[in-house]
């Protein structure tokens, strides 16, 4: 019986080694293949999208509205045929 248990605990052993292995190998390829997409992510256009959006952000929230609400009532807008960059705001 302490045989059994013993030749089971390495066979465990073993393929829980295994499992570490190949997963690791897999997962390094996988991060290996992303890191060359961001690198080609100038940081400058990445820093200056950001700030735009916290802009927008900032002046919908004095609006008291979020960007899904600009969204939707944008698309409303072009659904209706107005261009909204006619739009007087008075």
């Amino acid at each position: 019986m302490m045989f059994n248990l013993a030749v089971f605990l390495l066979i465990i052993l073993y393929v829980s080694v295994c499992a570490v292995v190949v997963g690791s190998w897999a997962f390094k390829t996988i991060d290996e293949d992303t890191a060359g997409i961001m690198d080609n992510i100038d940081d400058d256009e990445f820093k200056a999208r950001k700030e735009k959006k916290r802009l927008l952000n900032k002046k919908l929230s004095k609006m008291g509205r979020t960007a899904n609400q600009v969204k939707k009532w944008k698309a409303k807008m072009k659904e209706q045929g107005i261009d909204i960059r006619n739009i007087r705001w008075t």
